[in-house]
């Protein structure tokens, strides 16, 4: 945006899933942001196997190596060559310019076995989330910010994970 801000949308069909443990069985979006499991899904068309949110955690980390490299931590000649980068889950560290905390989440966040990665809540409660994010709004606004259902009615800086 002009004010150097960044906004995010259109993360492929958005599915509400009635359970916290619920999965999805249907796969849509770019393939430069699939996660491992999906590909799994997609080789063997086992529904019980299914992605959560843990997809989108992927998608979101394969996004954020993307704004702080300006490259994608996973490519390929072909879709075979991607997706096979994808399931080994090896990527490009990221540069030393930038802090371990960041490199860190980005690993956490990049983790090949989806129960490894860290849910919404655990990112959103992290120290170096919840400095940054209070430096665009003030505690009151934070606080009602986070009690919103779509966290599960908890408030993520005191509910469990």
């Amino acid at each position: 945006m002009k004010d150097k801000s960044i906004k995010l949308g259109d993360f492929g069909v958005a599915r509400v899933l009635s359970k916290t443990k619920s999965v999805a069985d249907t796969i849509t979006g770019t393939p430069v942001y699939i996660s491992p499991e999906m590909l799994d899904f997609n080789e063997n068309m086992d529904a019980s196997k299914g992605y959560s949110f843990g997809s989108d955690i992927w998608s979101l980390g394969v996004l954020l190596y993307e704004i702080i490299t300006k490259d994608m931590p996973f490519d390929g000649d072909d879709m075979k060559a991607l997706f096979d980068n994808i399931s080994k889950g090896k990527y490009k560290p990221i540069p030393k310019t930038y802090s371990a905390d960041l490199s860190n989440l980005v690993g956490a966040m990049l983790q090949k076995d989806p129960a490894n990665r860290p849910t919404i809540n655990q990112l959103l409660k992290s120290n170096m989330l919840k400095e940054r994010i209070s430096k665009f709004m003030d505690k009151a606004t934070m606080d009602g910010e986070f009690e919103h259902t779509v966290m599960h009615g908890q408030n993520i800086f005191e509910g469990k994970n």
